[in-house]
């Protein structure tokens, strides 16, 4: 795939959820601040404890599945070195008219983040470029609509119900029931944080449909995400080739 399609590619869906950037989408979010003041510490700051706690850790393995109805789940991977060094892997749609079929890799979109510098490839082929503009990749990641950070700064805390205590993924956690809403719509789940560090190490929530898209859309079923981070021996991440 030529560097052009790859820009076009990443330009439309880059760790941006389609129509989810949307100024109505960033109206509901400037309503929920707004609302939660006195309500919710972390909806008056642009991020989350939690979430920033998870940027932090070292040698783990993050899996973000996003699902919205009638549609195949988006798979977002990421790898983390020791030395904070990072792969992330997503497969992208492929382009209108382009058959993928005899290279199923031809589609997937690396992006290495290596000493504070950002790069990606396609295909798991070649070289990979200079991409500074991911270097936050991750960031936007958890924070985008269809990761959890973005919903877990506008709920407010009474929203956050501690369950116990779980052992997940290595890690030794509590587990929050999170039943909350904006707008109309629902924010409802499990979330699982570290204990000590209260990193947030897991995640399983069911969002409004309705919250992703303008009023009067009919949109009403759920949309699942799913935040899953394990300890892992990871080894060193440097460029390919």
């Amino acid at each position: 795939m030529t560097q052009s399609k790859l820009a076009k590619i990443t330009g439309i869906v880059c760790f941006s959820a389609l129509i989810l950037s949307c100024s109505f989408l960033e109206s509901v979010v400037s309503r929920g601040t707004e609302t939660q003041k006195g309500g919710a510490e972390s909806a008056q700051t642009a991020e989350d404890p939690r979430v920033q706690k998870s940027l932090a850790l070292r040698s783990v393995q993050m899996d973000l599945e996003t699902t919205f109805p009638g549609q195949n789940a988006d798979r977002i991977q990421v790898w983390i070195d020791a030395e904070g060094n990072q792969r992330i892997e997503r497969t992208l749609p492929a382009p209108e008219g382009e058959d993928v079929s005899e290279s199923p890799d031809a589609n997937v979109l690396e992006i290495f983040v290596i000493g504070g510098s950002a790069y990606s490839r396609m295909g798991k082929e070649g070289q990979a470029e200079s991409s500074p503009e991911q270097v936050d990749a991750l960031h936007r990641i958890l924070y985008n609509p269809t990761g959890p950070g973005m919903w877990l700064m506008l709920i407010p805390k009474n929203s956050f119900t501690s369950a116990g205590k779980d052992e997940k993924g290595g890690f030794q956690t509590t587990r929050y029931s999170v039943n909350g809403s904006v707008e109309e719509g629902s924010i409802r789940g499990d979330i699982w944080q570290e204990e000590g560090t209260n990193a947030l190490v897991g995640a399983d929530l069911s969002v409004s449909e309705s919250l992703f898209y303008p009023p009067d859309t009919g949109r009403n079923g759920t949309v699942t995400i799913r935040l899953t981070v394990e300890k892992a021996d990871v080894p060193s991440i440097t460029l390919p080739g």
